[in-house]
Formats: C-alpha cells, structure tokens, sequence
C-alpha cells in the first residue's frame, strides 16, 4: 500500500457522493472497511458527514449486520464500542440465549425450580449473572417478604457450567445493500491511493441505490488465493488492479478471510497499470506488510459476474474461519482459567513468600479444579465430533 497522509485537511476535494466541497466543518472519517467489522483505515478525503451518516445507516448496516456473527465470535476490537449481542435459540430446546462478545452464550431466562419440603419450601435459581439474580431474588420476595436478600447472594455459589446442546447462527452473505456497500469499500481504497475520482464516477448512482446492477460486484470463484496467509491470521484484504490492456480497473474485497467478491470498477479503463493493496488482521489489530497478486482476464471477470454464488468454495473457507475462531476462543478461555487458577490462590496466600511443598500442590490443585470441566467438556465435543 503506498503511503499516504490520513488526519486533519483543511480543504483537499469534493465529496464523491454528492459533489460538495469538503471542508473542516462537513469532513468526516469515511473507514475503508468498516469500523464495525474492525477496520481501522480511514481518509476524511472521501464523503462529507451527510453522505457518510447516510450509507452508515443503510448500506453499510446491512453489510456490517451480515458479518455480525463473526464480529461477535471473535470480540472485534472496535472504535466504539464492543459488537452486538447475538439472540438465537439452542437447537434442541429451543431456550433463547444471548451470545456475548467473544461467543460467550447466557440463558436469557433464569431458571427457578421450587421444591416442596418438611420444613417449608426450598427455591433453587439459576442465574446468568448478578444483575439476573437480583430481579429474581427480588420477585420471590414479593412473595416471601422474609427473605434477605443480601444475605442469599452472599451465600450464594458461583458456578459455571457449559452448554449441553449446540445452537445455530446465520451466516447469509450478499443481496443489493451488502453489495453496494462492498463497492464503496472498493471505491473508497481506489480513491485513498489513487486520487482520482474520474474511472469511478459511473458508480455513484449504483452506490446511492438510484440504478440497479448485478454486473458491478460478484463472488470471487476459481481463483487462486491472491495472498500469502499466516495459520490462525483473520484479516480483511482488498488488492485495486488497474489493466491498461485489458481495459478493465477491478477490485478484489474480502472480509475475514472468508468472503471474497470481485468489484468491477470501470470496464473502459484507460489509466496507467495500477497493483495497490492492502491487509488488517482483525486479531492483532495490525496491518500486515505484504503486496496481494491477481490478474484477471476479461472473459474470466465476465464469466464470474454471471456465476451462482461459489457454494463448495465458500463452505470450505467459512470452514477453515471457523477453526481458527475456536482456536482463539479455546487460547482465551484456558488463559482466562488459569488466570483464575492464580488469582484464587493469591487470595489465599496473600503473602506468599518462598514457595511451599503445600503451597505447589494447593496451586496444582487449584489449577486442576479450574481446568477439568472444560477438559471434560472438550472431550466430551470430541466424541460427538
């Protein structure tokens, strides 16, 4: 990617979306992949704020809703904010859930089982956190003015268990906002690095959603990856190519790695021979120095325009992202156990001093208590596998 200055202008260029003359008071930070999925490249070169509040509350919201999921399973780190909170159902018992950032599932309903004894009635919950409790707590109290309840959540046993059945997320990709929202994406990065809105001008009225093409963006198919990938990177990639003798200026845009489509950009291109490209890893958060390769043919981007979707191909890519997020997942989860595992046993030895026999079986033990259900749980998936 060729270096170029993003930050603070005074007046640099016209919006290429409505033509108005961009200035400090109406420029904005218009993402070349979208913040809500990650991405951290922007230009205030490209769309004054109206035109950018408009497509971030349309197009780009249909695009950013379809990649939701991996959004979520990955905790995308974002300028604002976390990602949304995913509500789906476990397949077998249909029981809402609530997937937190990272995949984290919770019952969206408590659980209350009431059993009948001697002595009176004894109340069993179960909670997807405090705030959950509390409101139960709080309801059975209207019923039982008796009860304490500061009480009950101090005596109150802290467990967590993993989920017993699998559930089921969508990951639909495509359709006319989601495309056109890929499009500017392409435009976006074209005009970051080449300056000139001139070969793009046609496509503005397909972007504003005024004309209707199925002819602009596509799946990518058939293709050779055009980049060299890391084993568990996530990253958008976008590579502009400009072919003086083929007369064509096209884009390639994927996202997560998994997602790859072809953007045609101007199929009379008349310019100089362009190779721009650029990469984000998602996970590290980091840019990743290297040039993407592609040379497509015009009968090849023709024939790709007017093929189904690439079913076996994309299968096999969604395939291959969703080990490397149970990889990250299972990394950050044993982390978070044995950060746990130490964080109890430095409560109970808070002047630790020299290192006991007793003390190294306490932490193993401690370690072992923290590690075997989800050890238990993983291989309990590994069978089922």
């Amino acid at each position: 990617m060729r270096d170029r200055p993003v930050g603070e202008v005074e007046s640099m260029r016209n919006c290429y979306l409505c033509g108005c003359e961009l200035t400090d008071a109406n420029t904005t930070k218009e993402h070349i992949f979208l913040q809500a999925i990650g991405g951290r490249l922007y230009s205030k070169e490209l769309l004054c704020k109206t035109c950018n509040s408009t497509v971030g509350d349309t197009i780009d919201a249909a695009l950013a809703e379809q990649l939701n999921v991996v959004s979520n399973l990955l905790d995308i780190q974002r300028d604002r904010g976390r990602p949304p909170v995913l509500r789906v159902q476990e397949a077998e018992t249909g029981e809402p859930l609530r997937i937190a950032p990272g995949g984290k599932p919770e019952y969206v309903q408590p659980k209350i089982t009431e059993e009948q004894r001697d002595d009176g009635i004894r109340y069993h919950v179960e909670a997807s956190n405090l705030r959950q409790a509390r409101e139960v707590i709080r309801g059975l109290k209207r019923k039982h003015p008796e009860l304490d309840e500061e009480e009950i959540l101090r005596t109150a046993k802290k467990q967590e268990r993993y989920m017993e059945h699998m559930t089921t997320l969508s990951v639909g990709f495509g359709g006319d906002k989601a495309f056109r929202s890929v499009c500017k994406t392409a435009v976006n990065y074209y005009l970051y690095t080449c300056g000139s809105d001139v070969a793009i001008a046609h496509l503005v009225p397909y972007i504003k959603g005024e004309e209707e093409r199925r002819d602009i963006v596509f799946w990518a198919q058939s293709i050779k990856d055009p980049f060299v990938r890391a084993a568990d990177e996530v990253s958008h990639n976008i590579i502009v190519r400009g072919d003086a003798a083929e007369g064509l200026l096209y884009a390639y845009v994927d996202f997560f790695g998994a997602y790859w489509t072809i953007v045609v950009l101007n199929r009379h291109y008349d310019g100089d021979d362009i190779n721009e490209s650029y990469s984000y890893d998602v996970v590290s958060r980091k840019s990743l120095e290297r040039s993407g390769k592609i040379q497509l043919g015009r009968t090849q981007v023709e024939s790709m325009a007017g093929a189904s979707p690439p079913q076996e191909e994309f299968h096999h890519r969604l395939s291959t992202l969703v080990e490397k997020i149970h990889r990250k997942q299972t990394r950050e989860h044993v982390r978070e156990l044995l950060d746990r595992a130490v964080a109890n046993f430095v409560h109970r030895h808070p002047d630790i001093g020299e290192m006991t026999q007793e003390m190294c079986e306490d932490l193993y033990d401690e370690t072992l208590t923290q590690l075997m259900p989800w050890i238990e749980h993983a291989f309990k998936e590994s069978l089922i596998k």
